[in-house]
């Protein structure tokens, strides 16, 4: 029963990254900002990595026994090379939308020097292969925190805080904040209470991922949405 609630929460999050990739699609040739459309691009590799990430589906269900008793028995290298790149790929979506230079140079340096540190991490342990890896994510979404943070003290204090509903990262930095800040300490500590064998923390982490991933998802499809509408909006004007 509990493999069976644990598919069905992982089928429910990957419905919700096709909506919102496909929605991020159809803005892609309306949309004129850059950043944006690579946003739709990004959701599209999220698509492409979990579509990828299924197999291990096929290896449980006995059609993929070449990679039984391989490193690849389990897809933890898929994710941990995934995961670096897409907190490299957010914090350079809220570096592009954040106003100071001092800021935006810092952040550059320091995103540059987590991508190497993740990769060097991935080189010299035993992690890669064998499960995913605890640096990149909570090194990522402490870099992450702390430049959404920036971002929404750059807003309170211009007046763009007036127009805050029509922008489009920040219902993007509503949705990853809330789903990292919840996820983050769940996935710190799940290799020592599923070694456990807590079913209890394992029911607790797989529903507050699929809740926090509906939400997030639900957020960046909010904000392609209040792009479409600005976009209407700016063509009328015109």
């Amino acid at each position: 029963m509990e493999e069976l609630f644990s598919v069905l929460f992982r089928q429910t999050i990957f419905i919700i990254e096709i909506l919102a990739a496909f929605v991020g699609l159809k803005m892609y040739a309306r949309s004129n900002n850059k950043m944006i459309k690579l946003f739709a691009l990004f959701l599209l590799f999220i698509v492409i990595v979990e579509s990828i990430g299924h197999y291990v589906y096929l290896v449980d269900k006995g059609y993929m026994d070449f990679l039984v008793n391989t490193r690849f028995v389990r897809n933890y290298w898929l994710y941990n090379i995934s995961t670096p790149i897409s907190f490299v790929f957010y914090i350079q979506f809220f570096i592009y939308f954040i106003k100071s230079k001092k800021v935006k140079s810092i952040a550059n340096i320091i995103v540059y020097v987590y991508g190497i540190l993740a990769l060097v991490n991935l080189l010299v342990t035993d992690v890669f292969f064998f499960s995913l890896s605890v640096f990149s994510y909570a090194v990522g979404s402490c870099l992450l925190f702390l430049l959404i943070i920036y971002y929404f003290y750059e807003i309170l204090n211009d007046d763009t805080i007036l127009n805050f509903k029509q922008s489009f990262p920040f219902y993007v930095a509503i949705g990853v904040l809330v789903h990292h800040l919840l996820m983050a300490p769940l996935f710190i500590f799940s290799k020592y209470y599923i070694e456990l064998d807590n079913p209890f923390f394992v029911l607790t982490y797989e529903i507050v991922l699929v809740v926090t991933n509906l939400f997030m998802y639900s957020c960046f499809i909010k904000a392609f949405l209040v792009h479409a509408r600005n976009q209407e909006l700016n063509k009328v004007e015109s």
